[in-house]
């Protein structure tokens, strides 16, 4: 019921203040409830089977104690992707557990060592430019790092930097997807799709159309079996992938390898490499999937899963409104073209609620469209009559659409970790580490029997 006039559009939001200054660690967010993950490590320890054991022995990766995974594409990470790395340790310590990750090579759009960095105008303004991380000083080239095995020099050399820029913070055992496709698990579910595309193709989309919220694009199933698409990649020598067609496993193209997609390679990590797999949100959505399409196609529980992210700010300073309250005043400035109340136009307002509560009753088409031509001449005499404070805030709504420009880059989460001062890193260390300590867990895993 308040009516908004034109010097309040947005409740005084467009009043000079400070907003984004302090920067830091805003959030860290953990689910399902940590409480509960040492009872699912516990059983998914006691029920590994021998597989698992010959899957892990595969990777090289330890069989003798339980395994807390998360992983990610090689680059260099923000403090989001870093919370779930920080996660992992910790837990594994907590567990008489180890930390494991997998490094996703075939994804390896990041791989130039680019990243974005704030800079600041001549006038003050913030704005994102694009450097070098080397070449800025921003990590140092480790020309005697061992290049981690199967991955090609780019992904290993940005995978070496970005260990060592963060190695203060977590410890992990790495391999890479690619090991993956070696194992004999990944021949036999590979095997398996070949025999019968159609099959695995219908439970992978039946999973998927379960869980509208994956993301994931659902795989085109054709009249032929050889036809349909596997949820595999081709990766061509220069990086370029493609789907994989069920009838090119027995002849591959040449100098192409495969790739496990997303819920593939979660789905063999889940099924035998480890006993909890910790996630950021994006996998978080996503993974759900992979366990529905691994039971009905499968037959299979997977080991259970976890997300783990942040929201860490760099200590930027811009003047003006929260991105938060920008949003909310551009909407009731949108509002007020559409609601007469909202500028103290009540009669007007109560006219068009009344006219389109009757356009939605109406029983035929030219009544509803009479109505409807009544509803707008309505508005058209309300814009009319108010057009002054209208113009006003529209005006007032073009400057705080400049304001969240800069806003955007002062509140932005995904800011690469080595952008941050030492001191924030580790604030997000310990608040990961309280969480984590706060649930009442078993201090050793592997002993429950």
């Amino acid at each position: 019921g308040a009516v908004i006039r034109s010097c309040d559009l947005c409740h005084g939001v467009h009043r000079e203040r400070r907003v984004s200054s302090r920067g830091g660690v805003q959030r860290v967010t953990m689910q399902p409830d940590p409480a509960t993950w040492a009872g699912g490590i516990a059983r998914a320890w006691n029920d590994r089977s021998g597989a698992a054991q010959r899957f892990r022995t595969q990777l090289g990766v330890p069989t003798d104690k339980p395994i807390i995974m998360t992983g990610h594409q090689p680059a260099f990470w923000h403090p989001g992707i870093l919370a779930k790395y920080i996660a992992a340790d910790r837990l594994a310590r907590q567990v008489n557990g180890v930390p494991v990750a997998v490094i996703v090579d075939h994804d390896t759009g990041d791989v130039d060592g680019l990243i974005d960095r704030p800079a600041t105008e001549p006038g003050g303004a913030l704005r994102v430019e694009r450097v070098d991380a080397i070449a800025a000083g921003l990590v140092d080239e480790l020309h005697d790092s061992a290049l981690i095995a199967h991955c090609t020099d780019d992904v290993a050399r940005i995978v070496r930097m970005n260990e060592a820029a963060l190695a203060r913070w977590y410890r992990v055992t790495s391999f890479s997807a690619h090991a993956v496709m070696r194992t004999d698990l990944a021949a036999e579910l590979i095997g398996r799709m070949g025999r019968d595309p159609i099959a695995a193709a219908e439970a992978y989309n039946a999973a998927l159309q379960r869980h509208p919220g994956a993301g994931v694009r659902l795989l085109r199933i054709a009249a032929s079996a050889e036809r349909t698409e596997l949820p595999l990649w081709w990766i061509a020598k220069g990086g370029a992938r493609r789907p994989v067609l069920a009838g090119e496993l027995s002849a591959p193209p040449p100098g192409a390898r495969l790739a496990p997609r997303a819920l593939l390679l979660t789905a063999l990590l889940r099924l035998a490499g480890c006993e909890l797999f910790i996630h950021g949100t994006g996998g978080g959505a996503y993974d759900p999937a992979a366990a529905t399409w691994m039971t009905r196609w499968h037959g299979a529980q997977l080991a259970p899963m976890a997300t783990v992210s942040a929201d860490v700010t760099l200590p930027l300073e811009v003047h003006g409104p929260s991105l938060r309250e920008i949003s909310g005043a551009l909407w009731r400035e949108h509002r007020a073209r559409h609601d007469p109340a909202l500028l103290g136009a009540t009669s007007l307002g109560d006219r068009k609620r009344d006219l389109a509560g009757r356009i939605a009753q109406a029983a035929s088409r030219a009544k509803r469209a009479s109505l409807f031509a009544q509803m707008h001449e309505g508005l058209a005499t309300y814009r009319h009559e108010h057009a002054e404070q209208l113009d006003q805030l529209a005006r007032q709504a073009r400057d705080l659409r400049a304001q969240a420009v800069q806003a955007k880059i002062a509140e932005r989460r995904d800011w690469p970790a080595i952008l941050h001062p030492q001191a924030t890193l580790d604030e997000l260390a310990r608040a990961v580490e309280a969480l984590l300590i706060a649930a009442d867990r078993p201090a050793d895993v592997s002993s429950v029997q």
